[in-house]
């Protein structure tokens, strides 16, 4: 019987394991967070990456990628196939953040600001434990934006 237990875990792990949330959306928002606030879109986002398991051991990493660069589209490929299983074209800024491995599930990202200086695209978000019931399990949240048409660097802040 445990056998067929832990048989029925791996598969329920394996169909899941590589799920991500489509948010593909845009901030209608924007009013209220002042005159430097930009449009942005979620590609993607989720707890478990399609990195072949690599995120049970992952530090916190940020990245950007601009498409007027062409290294950077290469690396962004690279980068987006580990963590959503697929390529995409992309035309502005990309930014990648990966919260590192964490102990359950449950995790999601809360934008706390979104606005554009001058030079750069500033991002605050906080990581947040969502319900109280969470999956214990090794996860790794991850969320991926896109700012259109909009070629900056970026500085990110995870609280």
């Amino acid at each position: 019987m445990k056998t067929l237990s832990y048989l029925l875990f791996a598969l329920v792990f394996l169909v899941t394991g590589c799920s991500v949330n489509e948010d593909n959306f845009k901030d209608n928002n924007l009013s209220e967070r002042g005159m430097n606030a930009l449009e942005y879109q979620v590609l993607k986002s989720g707890e478990y990456a399609c990195d072949g398991g690599a995120y049970l051991d992952m530090n916190e990493s940020i990245s950007f990628f601009r498409s007027d660069k062409e290294e950077a589209i290469e690396e962004f490929n690279r980068e987006y196939a580990l963590v959503c299983g697929e390529e995409i074209s992309f035309d502005g800024t990309a930014v990648i953040i990966r919260a590192g491995t964490k102990n359950s599930g449950g995790h999601e990202f809360e934008v706390l600001k979104m606005e554009k200086n001058e030079d750069f695209i500033d991002i605050k978000l906080n990581l947040v434990q969502k319900g109280s019931v969470a999956t214990m399990a090794l996860t790794n949240p991850f969320i991926v934006f896109l700012f259109p048409d909009l070629f900056l660097d970026v500085n990110v802040t995870l609280i």
